[in-house]
């Protein structure tokens, strides 16, 4: 008897899966959100924001290399001084997404947004004659803040 309470109630819920996810960049990156191939959470540890990750599968039309390389260009790395503990409030934001997690039927459930002050390194992937997959590439951001908006 005690079970088939329980399991009532566990069918009442629903978990939030790690695969029902869209990330969506500013539109002039040129990075349209089903390119994006995973995306870390945000996370808070000892007073600050740690680093995210965004991993982009690698197409021929759109390129994530290209609109990547035009990143770099455009938000070159910024050294805050000496001091790696420099307080958020002295950071600028260079752009902001966010990343939403989805119910089954494709409706916002969670919704985050990431305010970021720097790109910490972007890869552009790995090149084998041995293996047959598909190209990806990563870029690592240190954000400003987070906010979770839903």
């Amino acid at each position: 008897m005690i079970e088939n309470k329980v399991i009532s109630r566990l069918g009442d819920y629903e978990p939030k899966y790690s695969n029902r996810f869209v990330v969506t960049l500013p539109e002039d990156f040129n990075l349209p959100n089903f390119t994006v191939k995973s995306a870390t959470l945000p996370f808070y540890n000892q007073g600050k924001w740690g680093t995210l990750d965004v991993s982009f599968t690698d197409l021929i039309a759109p390129s994530a290399s290209k609109a990547l390389n035009l990143l770099i260009k455009r938000f070159p790395y910024i050294k805050y001084g000496n001091n790696p503990h420099t307080k958020n409030s002295e950071r600028k934001i260079l752009f902001e997404y966010t990343l939403s997690s989805l119910d089954p039927t494709g409706v916002e459930v969670e919704k985050w947004k990431i305010y970021v002050a720097n790109i910490d390194y972007i890869n552009f992937g790995h090149l084998s004659y041995d293996v047959e997959y598909t190209r990806s590439c990563h870029m690592q951001i240190e954000p400003h803040s987070c906010e979770l908006i839903l």
